[in-house]
């Protein structure tokens, strides 16, 4: 990824992973009703199970009854944590019959007979059992109330009461979705500090869910206030959520835990794993994050192909921002045939969505007329719209518009202000470029102090501009002490990657003194 439009190198993208970001697996509508039909989906899973088991069981009892005297009756339905509501997706509400005849032929036994319970029959047969203190039945009668179960009427101010009752009996499931939902407000107002306890006894119970949401919730409020507090007690609960299953602990872990040091130190190999997890899973924004892997080689091998590969995957769901690297990668050629047009209609179609990096990209595009008809000002006025979203590569080339007069009219001291922003955005170019123009007074008035400053930003991350910077800083003494040692040293890095301006700086006969 070569071209002349490409904007983003290896290292900025490393720089712009520390950076402080929203975490993308905050709740919304498209989360609540997974979570509504993954319940579903276990409790007629469960409902199945037990179908099956009452099967087997009345089978076995008929079988053994024309051999054996006695009477019988049928097995029951399991009552674990996760049982479904009730026994037999057409049990409870039984008849029995009675077998006689001659006893040495046939024995006298008892079987049941299962019928179907309406909606109402369920809910109030589980409400008389919760009022009575059963714990799974209030956690069901929740689900049944939560989900809309086999028919029954949805109402989410019944079910967070029914939770809340089977939490306060101890449910542990029931602890972990009434705390989701006193968070979020749902089905009555939102109680995030009273939702917190409650996930926090499911998760030291082991529920997963309460896990993932505990560890997920704490972690996330702490990084608004500080990305770098580490908390391995919320992270080891996220780990075991994600390893049970849990869809919003695997995509946490890969976003945020190991991919921005969120709660740990970064890992780059884990953040990709659970990524991966998520993936998995279908979840578009961990597709999109393992395609950026594989890009730039982020914790895994760096693989084009791959990175296509999980990029539609995340497209096909309508994700605007592997829209937009499918449109990058498509310019580039890089996983796919070349096609530039094709490149940036994706861009633009991500831009449409409202992805502001497609947005400042689509800018650099028209205003460079690749791919698409040329219009500067039209490029000016996209790069704009992101830029003022303190994206840091909009800021950087709505700076540059402004330098060369592009779609705008000419203005360096607007230009140099848009590059100072792009660099305390984390652009470590801008910041390369603002440490030259801020020790030398181009464009700008000299403040040598500042200068230093924005270079060791930028040669920090191996940009060799600002390393060369600094070089001359400490060579001429300009904003920190004159020290020839630390000098030749900045130009060395710089010179190691080809930089001419350090190279010639090494052969200053300072040095050569110096050496001998």
């Amino acid at each position: 990824m070569a071209r002349r439009y490409r904007l983003m190198t290896a290292a900025t993208f490393a720089v712009l992973l520390q950076l402080p970001t929203a975490a993308f697996a905050q709740w919304n509508a498209g989360s609540d009703e997974a979570n509504r039909q993954s319940m579903m989906a276990e409790m007629r899973a469960s409902a199945a199970a037990n179908d099956r088991a009452n099967e087997e069981s009345q089978r076995r009892f008929n079988d053994n009854a024309a051999r054996s005297a006695g009477s019988n009756t049928s097995g029951g339905a399991g009552n674990g944590p996760n049982a479904a509501p009730y026994s037999s997706s057409s049990a409870t509400g039984s008849g029995s019959y009675r077998s006689t005849g001659p006893r040495s032929i046939v024995a006298t036994y008892n079987f049941t007979i299962y019928r179907q319970e309406s909606p109402a029959a369920l809910t109030g047969r589980l409400e008389k059992e919760a009022q009575g203190g059963n714990a799974l039945s209030a956690f069901n009668l929740g689900r049944v109330l939560f989900t809309g179960f086999d028919g029954a009427p949805r109402d989410d101010a019944k079910a967070r009461q029914w939770f809340g009752e089977a939490a306060r009996l101890g449910h542990p499931g029931a602890q972990a979705q009434y705390g989701q939902m006193l968070y979020h407000g749902q089905g009555g107002a939102p109680d995030q500090a009273g939702a917190m306890p409650w996930l926090k006894r499911a998760a030291d119970q082991g529920d997963s869910y309460g896990q993932a949401l505990y560890g997920f919730w704490t972690l996330s409020s702490q990084a608004k206030a500080d990305i770098n507090v580490q908390n391995p007690a919320a992270v080891a609960m996220l780990v075991s959520a994600a390893d049970a299953g849990q869809l919003v602990a695997q995509a946490y872990l890969g976003s945020s835990v190991y991919r921005l040091g969120v709660g740990a130190p970064a890992d780059r190999e884990k953040a990709a794993h659970y990524s991966r997890l998520a993936a998995a899973q279908g979840l578009a924004q961990a597709q999109t994050d393992l395609g950026r892997s594989y890009i730039y080689g982020t914790g895994v091998s760096k693989d084009y192909s791959q990175a296509v590969a999980w990029l539609r995957k995340a497209a096909a769901q309508n994700n605007a921002e592997a829209s937009y690297w499918l449109g990058r990668l498509s310019m580039d050629g890089a996983g796919v045939p070349e096609d530039a047009a094709g490149g940036a209609r994706l861009v633009k179609q991500a831009a449409d969505a409202g992805n502001l990096e497609a947005v400042g990209f689509y800018g650099v595009l028209l205003q460079q007329g690749v791919g698409v008809p040329k219009d500067e000002v039209a490029g000016a006025a996209m790069l704009k719209q992101s830029a003022e979203s303190h994206d840091p590569d909009a800021e950087k080339n709505y700076a540059i518009a402004f330098f060369n007069g592009q779609g705008v009219v000419q203005n360096n001291a607007t230009g140099i202000y848009w590059q100072k922003r792009a660099a305390d955005d984390g652009d470590v170019s801008a910041a390369a470029t603002y440490c030259v123009r801020a020790t030398t007074g181009i464009g700008m008035p000299k403040n040598a102090i500042e200068g230093v400053r924005y270079g060791r930003m930028a040669a920090g991350a191996d940009i060799p501009r600002a390393q060369t910077c600094l070089g001359f800083a400490y060579f001429d003494g300009n904003g920190v002490p004159r020290d020839l040692a630390v000098a030749k040293d900045w130009f060395s890095k710089a010179a190691s990657q080809g930089y001419t301006d350090a190279v010639n700086a090494l052969k200053k006969p300072e040095f050569a003194v110096a050496q001998r």
